[in-house]
């Protein structure tokens, strides 16, 4: 993040994806790497933190939908973003190269951008391609940081008692297991949209 997003620029620029829409976490994650075409893939540990502070300091709207959190911009968060145009502006300036070099870094070494990645899976069989394996990963490892977000802050905001933990323990270990034999299963569930 760093070579992207000086000390608040981050903020910045959430408040500038918020002024033009409500958005959960999760879509915030997906937009910003749409918009900097992958050369930024923010975790959901950098996001949502974010995001709660913004909240608290109430620049952004906190309600829920559907069972998911959904921030919109406050006046005070439009205030903040009008008096900042020119920063943002700037941003955008300082980005631009940031942005060009990481794409040619993905187009020499065929890396995601300036984020190393966790794993760097080889060729799959069905594509030969390791790149599309890795975006794959990333995939699912933002839909396991969504899940533990979403469920670490339902915890944290309604409670969590010895039989919730227990019901949780038992959840994971059946998804866990499933998801391994998933991912581990020659043949049966490559290439399938839906498994079992």
């Amino acid at each position: 993040m760093a070579a992207l997003f000086g000390h608040g620029r981050l903020r910045l620029y959430l408040l500038q994806l918020l002024a033009e829409s409500p958005r959960h976490g999760y879509e915030v994650i997906r937009l910003l790497e749409e918009r900097f075409r992958g050369a930024y893939t923010p975790s959901a540990g950098t996001i949502y933190p974010r995001l709660a502070k913004l909240a608290a300091d109430g620049l952004v709207r906190q309600t829920t939908t559907g069972g998911r959190k959904v921030y919109a911009l406050t006046e005070a968060g439009a205030r903040e973003l009008a008096s900042r145009r020119g920063e943002l502006a700037e941003l955008d300036r300082e980005l631009a190269p940031a942005l060009a070099r990481a794409a040619e870094k993905r187009g020499v070494r065929g890396e995601s951008g300036p984020r190393p990645a966790r794993a760097t899976p080889g060729p799959t069989p069905e594509t030969g391609r390791p790149h599309e394996a890795a975006e794959r990963l990333r995939e699912l490892e933002r839909l396991l940081d969504t899940v533990r977000d979403e469920v670490r802050d339902a915890a944290r905001d309604h409670g969590i008692g010895e039989a919730e933990l227990r019901t949780a323990r038992r959840l994971l270990a059946e998804t866990s297991a499933h998801l391994v034999a998933i991912m581990t299963a020659p043949g049966v569930y490559r290439g399938t949209d839906g498994g079992p």
